[in-house]
């Protein structure tokens, strides 16, 4: 029996060691960066808490509205070893007060857990807090609102020389197009085959740019067609130009053939279709043979000089065609 009570004393004592390591008391502190301020003005709170540097600091997270105060932040948690067997953790919290009068923060509960998941809650001590009005006392005159603030008038001269120069480049722009176009004396089928000839340069397949080669082409063949034929067929769908080509000298294998290279070119850039290089080139070769298949054909007719007597020639331009009309 004497042999067991030492054992029991040390397992006494080791628990109540336990206990006493579970319960190493926190001291909370906040200092707030004033104790006097006016309504609105921002306040610092930094939380101090001086605990065992074996354990660790659990700050809680505040609603926007704590109390009579507006939490607008809280800091991560800073916590450093002091090495006396202590550590200090520390957090600012950016708070607001909107009306005036004496305030005090609410209870602020810490919470300290150990390696051994013990649990301990620290409460801070409330600290005041006078809030003054943006009036002052006893004064009761009636003011004015003040006026807008009047700001320098900036220098106008800049803006001016730069629309001016925007408005010159425009111009120059459209005379330099409009004179393009007057001395530009190509036909529909050069103009749509120096165009073929530089999309197939730019090389845009090479580059994964499929969308923009075929509608380049399309477009350059839909031009062609809209000034050869006399037909609209810039801005229409494919099936609208299907049903416009009746009209047009274009013989059936002709129209089929022309659909058929819109109807491409829509899959690729509307149902996200994605071809091969090798296609994306033969649709530029089929738009080629298709412009030279139906370009108009040199005419040469005779005109019979009155006065002299002596034939002359003179070139024109006849849409070709290889159906014969009764």
């Amino acid at each position: 029996m004497k042999k067991v009570i030492p054992i029991i004393v040390i397992i006494i004592a080791l628990f109540a060691a336990s206990i006493a390591a579970a319960q190493t008391p926190a001291n909370v502190v906040i200092t707030p960066s004033t104790d006097s301020v006016t309504v609105g003005d921002p306040i610092e709170l930094t939380v101090t808490v001086t605990h065992p540097a074996d354990t660790q600091v659990l700050m809680p997270a505040l609603e926007p509205n704590w109390g009579d105060f507006i939490v607008r932040s809280q800091s991560a948690v800073d916590t450093v070893d002091n090495g006396d067997g202590t550590a200090t953790s520390t957090q600012t919290i950016d708070v607001r007060l909107f009306a005036p009068g004496a305030f005090e923060t609410p209870p602020l509960n810490v919470t300290i857990a150990d390696n051994n998941g013990q649990i301990v809650e620290a409460t801070a001590p409330s600290v005041p807090f006078t809030v003054n009005s943006v009036l002052v006392e006893g004064d009761t005159e009636l003011r004015d609102i003040k006026p807008q603030a009047a700001l320098p008038n900036p220098y106008l001269w800049p803006v001016f020389i730069a629309a001016l120069g925007a408005l010159i480049a425009t111009a120059v722009w459209f005379i330099a197009r409009r004179i393009k176009e007057a001395f530009d004396n190509r036909l529909p089928h050069e103009v749509a085959l120096d165009t073929l000839a530089a999309v197939e340069k730019e090389q845009l397949p090479e580059n994964g740019r499929f969308k923009e080669h075929y509608t380049l082409v399309t477009d350059a063949l839909r031009a062609y067609v809209e000034q050869t034929q006399g037909i609209q067929a810039t801005d229409r769908t494919t099936a609208e130009i299907q049903k416009e080509l009746s009209k047009s000298s274009l013989t059936t294998e002709q129209a089929k053939q022309f659909t058929t290279i819109l109807s491409e070119s829509d899959l690729v850039k509307f149902a996200k279709f994605t071809p091969d290089i090798d296609s994306a080139y033969a649709l530029v070769a089929e738009s080629r043979q298709f412009i030279e298949a139906t370009k108009p054909e040199p005419v040469v007719e005779d005109k019979k000089n009155k006065k002299s007597g002596n034939g002359s020639q003179t070139t024109n331009y006849a849409l070709r065609t290889t159906e014969t009309s009764s």
